[in-house]
């Protein structure tokens, strides 16, 4: 039995990088598509949605399928106007340590910044900082919900104890 982490991989696959440039209120649908079509990841970055699939011998039918669908999708979100789509070949990585590369530092609020556990601790006065570490899918501070909860708790102030639960 193998006991490799479906996470592991051997260095030296080769994967399919397929980027998306589209407007943001059609990522969750093109992502969940592209699990579909058998993607092992996905990232989002602003408008872009990049998604990684074990490089397959032809990657035409999976483009072709992807393209049908970005038209369809473009008649029911008014706001997708021409996605670009962009397919690359990349050499396998560490990606449990490249990851990390995609997550730095950030201010959510003028007095709130949430600082990754490996970044040295910002030295600027003020800020509160959280500071955390994150899986690779999970706990960047960088989801909508996440900052909402994190700015509603910076409004809310009281001398009691209290807690918030963010199960976004």
């Amino acid at each position: 039995m193998d006991s490799k982490s479906p996470f592991q991989t051997d260095f030296g696959q080769q994967w399919i990088e397929i980027s998306i440039d589209i407007h943001p209120t059609a990522h969750e649908a093109v992502s969940a598509f592209l699990f579909e079509l058998g993607c092992e990841g996905v990232i989002n970055e602003d408008s872009t949605i990049k998604a990684y699939f074990s490089a397959p011998e032809d990657i035409e039918p999976i483009q072709e399928t992807l393209r049908v669908f970005l038209h369809e999708l473009g008649e029911i979100f008014q706001q997708v106007e021409s996605p670009v789509l962009k397919v690359s070949r990349i050499e396998d990585q560490d990606w449990s340590i490249e990851w990390r590369a995609y997550f730095r530092s950030e201010r959510i609020t003028p007095r709130l910044i949430v600082v990754p556990a490996w970044e040295p601790i910002p030295v600027e006065p003020g800020p509160q900082l959280i500071r955390v570490d994150p899986g690779p899918a999970f706990g960047t501070g960088q989801h909508p919900t996440t900052r909402m909860c994190l700015e509603s708790m910076e409004k809310f102030r009281t001398d009691k104890p209290w807690t918030m639960l963010d199960i976004g």
